[in-house]
Formats: C-alpha cells, sequence, structure tokens
C-alpha cells in the first residue's frame, strides 16, 4: 500500500488486510480465552487493548508524524 495508489491495487489489497488483521485479533483472542483464568478475563482483554493494540498504535502513529 506504500508502493502505490492505483486504485486496482489498493481495491485488492485492503481487504486483504482487514481479513489478516481480524485473522490475527481472533487468534490472540482465543488464545486469552485458553489460558486465562475466566475470572482474569475481563483483565487480559483489557491489557491485550491496551498493550497489544493501543500503545502500538499510538507510538506508530506518532511516528508516522515525523516521517
Amino acid at each position: 500500500m506504500a508502493e502505490t495508489a492505483w486504485l486496482p491495487v489498493m481495491a485488492a489489497v485492503k481487504p486483504l488486510h482487514g481479513l489478516t488483521f481480524a485473522l490475527l485479533h481472533l487468534t490472540c483472542l482465543r488464545l486469552l480465552a485458553e489460558s486465562i483464568p475466566r475470572h482474569l478475563t475481563a483483565t487480559a482483554l483489557t491489557i491485550y487493548g491496551t498493550a497489544g493494540i493501543g500503545a502500538p498504535t499510538a507510538v506508530l502513529t506518532l511516528a508516522s508524524g515525523l516521517i
């Protein structure tokens, strides 16, 4: 996506990007469900959302602004 803005390529790449992200997210949630005790599920999801998705997104957004 960083190499071209040609619409046919973008139309093919965006759904693939969405699919791979969805599969990664569902896999992470499944691993959490299998490995975390039931009474700690909310805490684990909070940590995953903050450390696994939120913080990297914030850091990369700030870094992209400097580029």
